[in-house]
């Protein structure tokens, strides 16, 4: 059995071409282990090898998000061969087309994500609601 490492791990479930993997990227290359998923396994190869090239570390797991027992399997594995999980991101669903000025860009997406993971203890927040400038509230 390898040995579990110390430095952090953070699970990306849902690590695609957008958003999912510019959240595993930037926490790749903040320096945690990153645990990334898809349906299949080979769609990671290219994000893989992107954050390896950059220095980063990240593991690449297919599973499907929907199926209970890939999801324990994918948490026992990283458990007990990656390391502990320090965070764990979930960013399953279908993209949905939008006009100009309507998509939110995945890069800065990923950079709140980052900063939510790094927020004092002092001064916490439990929802972030992100929207783009075009929307009326």
């Amino acid at each position: 059995m390898a040995q579990p490492q110390k430095t952090p791990v953070a699970i990306i479930i849902g690590a695609g071409d957008a958003t999912g993997g510019a959240i595993a990227t930037r926490f790749a290359l903040e320096g945690l282990t990153v645990v990334a998923t898809r349906r299949q396994r080979e769609a990671l190869l290219p994000l893989v090898d992107t954050i390896e090239d950059q220095g980063g570390n990240i593991h690449a797991f297919g599973c499907d998000a929907r199926d209970e027992d890939e999801m324990v399997k994918l948490f026992r594995y990283t458990e007990d061969q990656i390391g502990e999980i320090d965070a764990v991101i979930s960013n399953i669903g279908a993209n949905a087309k939008k006009e100009h000025g309507g998509i939110l860009n995945p890069q800065h997406i990923a950079n709140q994500y980052w900063q939510l993971y790094r927020q004092p203890r002092d001064c916490w927040t439990h929802e972030l609601d992100l929207r783009p400038w075009v929307e009326t509230f």
